[in-house]
């Protein structure tokens, strides 16, 4: 099963930093011990960020989850509305939950969310990064995007990679329109922060054998995050199509 679980919240003071770790630290407390020991093991089975207006006092958490377990888990944590997140009172609103098809239906779901189009508008709303030979890359690079999303997508549906390298045919299959993006990092403990970006980037696939794979992985990415760490709060991940009219001819390639 996947489920997407969409709550708004009101909170008492503002956040000084995204606060999305500390409350993945929060669902832990609510969830039992042999789940909490599966995402852990596994790196699977929960992806979450928060999004919040300081101005405002409220914000929306996100969180997926794969399986029938993991949909049990976060209907019971979510029974208490109430939560203190780093001294700061956060009350829950009632949730909306989707259920997202498997195998075919998510092709449907897939062409129902991103219609007909090749061009999108992509929101990366909490920091993302990416490791590559044990470093740290901050940029936005486009076969890292299709990589991360290709392994979890195989990992959690369990299925033997294709043949051919299809991260690496996407990058080249894509185009980037344009970007605007900063560097920024995501606040795990007191002294330790994990450097990523933030932004957004429109793109356009190309129309071949490909631009299907593409949308597929891009519309799964919104459910798994994109990148390392989307348990604990990184790699929040927006897609937005675009008709052709909200397209610019000028392109950039980066």
């Amino acid at each position: 099963m996947l489920a997407e679980f969409i709550v708004p919240f009101e909170m008492e003071k503002e956040f000084m930093f995204n606060p999305g770790y500390a409350f993945y630290g929060a669902l832990c407390a609510r969830m039992s011990e042999e789940f909490n020991q599966y995402v852990h093991d596994e790196n699977l089975g929960i992806s979450q960020y928060v999004t919040y207006d300081n101005g405002h006092h409220q914000g929306t958490w996100h969180i997926k989850v794969f399986s029938d377990q993991g949909e049990y888990e976060i209907t019971n944590a979510l029974q208490n509305k109430d939560l203190v997140i780093r001294d700061n009172h956060v009350h829950l609103h009632p949730h909306k939950e989707t259920i997202i098809p498997e195998g075919e239906g998510f092709g449907y779901f897939m062409d129902e969310r991103l219609g007909s189009g090749n061009t999108f508008d992509i929101s990366f709303v909490t920091p993302t990064g990416f490791k590559q030979s044990g470093k740290n890359v901050i940029l936005p690079d486009l076969r890292l995007i299709y990589q991360s999303i290709y392994l979890k997508f195989y990992k959690l549906m369990n299925f033997e990679r294709d043949e051919i390298d299809l991260p690496a045919c996407l990058s080249e299959s894509t185009e980037i329109l344009s970007y605007r993006l900063q560097s920024d990092s995501f606040k795990l403990k007191a002294n330790s922060r994990i450097p990523g970006f933030r932004g957004t980037m429109k793109i356009r696939l190309e129309r071949n054998e490909f631009e299907r794979y593409g949308r597929f992985l891009l519309a799964f990415g919104e459910i798994c995050g994109v990148g390392v760490k989307t348990t604990l709060g990184m790699g929040g991940f927006s897609l937005n199509p675009l008709s052709s009219k909200n397209t610019s001819a000028n392109s950039k390639r980066i």
